[in-house]
């Protein structure tokens, strides 16, 4: 009668076990255990890929594995995957958790240890994407925006991830690309080192890299990108032990609290600016110390390199902080690192204990209409083509 029930049991699994099971491409199953897997496409169910190879590899992927229609990718603590050159794993509006363990991580590495040697996890259309002890290796190839190991959002759509406990190594670009407005819910105890650049984020999205216990060092450029765009949403941008290098223009229109010690640098033609739109203006409490003074300066430094900070309209308090290698230039001749003007609203601009150097042109430019608007003590001048203070 045991023997029966047994029998009987054992058969109602493997029915049901080929109902839900999806049904994918033909694969090779290796003597070694490892499952090899080419171009692919999952759809509408949900997927498990398995730590079931205990010596090594679990998975080989081949080609493009893509991920839509609701078809979930769980993978499982200890599970192994390698990529043949120019592999990937994309999730199409559909989500991917990947949950290691401290004792068995998750790993996602090239078939080959070279930086960019497969393309990385692109994530796009679904929020609640979870890396949690992974490690991510030897991905990042491809060039221009929108490539990186693990890659949040794109021109398709943007995506949220809460990243904790893993690690992204050996990347040919970024370790991290975020696109646009896609979000990271949690950022912590992770570590993004011998890439060649740590991250790439948009000025909206810059803080969100504010977690906790995160390990950003080694790297061939130990920078964050960060694109210049309509900063609309208020937060901190923190004091990260790499700096933050801007490109293009920076509109500042809602409230933004930069970190004492925070080390933002500049390429050339960038410029960063408060600015008013319909409903709110810009907000700037750059507050440093007299040990953790906030640096804005060139990524070169050259007088001019860039075009400075300038005030449109708002509200800002620049407390020690190092402005260089501003003043660039352009069809005007009152440019300087630091520019005040009251066009379009009215200011309230604070600069003491600043220290505001190697201008191609003035150091601080004030227009006279908004002198009064202007609170200045104890700031420092040096290497000024100008005037220290122009105003007209």
């Amino acid at each position: 009668m045991h023997l029966t029930k047994s029998i009987l049991l054992l058969f109602t699994l493997a029915v049901l076990g080929s109902h839900w099971a999806c049904k994918p491409d033909p694969i090779e199953a290796p003597d070694d255990g490892a499952i090899a897997i080419g171009n692919k496409v999952y759809s509408g169910n949900p997927q498990t890929w398995t730590n079931h190879n205990k010596s090594g590899v679990d998975y080989i992927i081949t080609g493009r594995i893509l991920f839509q229609l609701n078809a979930t990718l769980t993978i499982e603590p200890g599970t192994e995957i390698v990529f043949e050159n120019n592999g990937s794993l994309e999730m199409n509006a559909t989500a991917l958790h990947a949950n290691g363990t401290a004792a068995d991580l998750i790993v996602f590495r090239g078939k080959d240890n070279s930086k960019g040697y497969w393309k990385g996890i692109v994530l796009y259309g679904k929020t609640d994407n979870q890396l949690n002890y992974c490690t991510i290796q030897d991905a990042g190839a491809g060039t221009g925006t929108g490539v990186g190991a693990v890659v949040v959002g794109n021109t398709l759509g943007d995506a949220g991830l809460s990243m904790t406990n893993s690690r992204i190594l050996n990347s040919g670009s970024v370790g991290l690309d975020v696109h646009d407005e896609s979000t990271l819910s949690a950022f912590s105890n992770n570590t993004i080192t011998n890439c060649d650049y740590v991250a790439s984020v948009t000025a909206n999205s810059l803080g969100q890299l504010a977690g906790s216990a995160n390990v950003l060092t080694g790297n061939t450029h130990d920078q964050v990108k960060v694109k210049g765009d309509q900063v609309r949403k208020s937060g901190l941008w923190p004091a990260l032990p790499v700096a933050f290098l801007f490109s293009g223009e920076t509109e500042i229109e809602n409230e933004v609290t930069i970190e004492a010690g925070a080390t933002l640098l500049f390429g050339a033609d960038a410029e960063l600016i408060l600015y008013q739109n319909n409903s709110t203006s810009g907000k700037l409490f750059a507050i440093g110390t007299p040990v953790k003074p906030i640096l804005f300066k060139g990524a070169n430094t050259t007088a001019g390199y860039w075009k400075g900070i300038k005030v449109n309209a708002g509200l800002a308090n620049l407390t020690y902080c190092n402005i260089s290698d501003g003043g660039k230039t352009g069809s005007s001749p009152h440019t300087g690192n630091l520019y005040i003007t009251k066009t379009l609203g009215n200011v309230n601009v604070t600069i003491q204990h600043c220290t505001v150097g190697n201008s191609s042109n003035h150091g601080i430019c004030i227009r006279t209409n908004t002198l009064a608007s202007v609170t200045q003590g104890n700031n420092l001048f040096s290497g000024i083509s100008g005037e220290n203070v122009h105003s007209w």
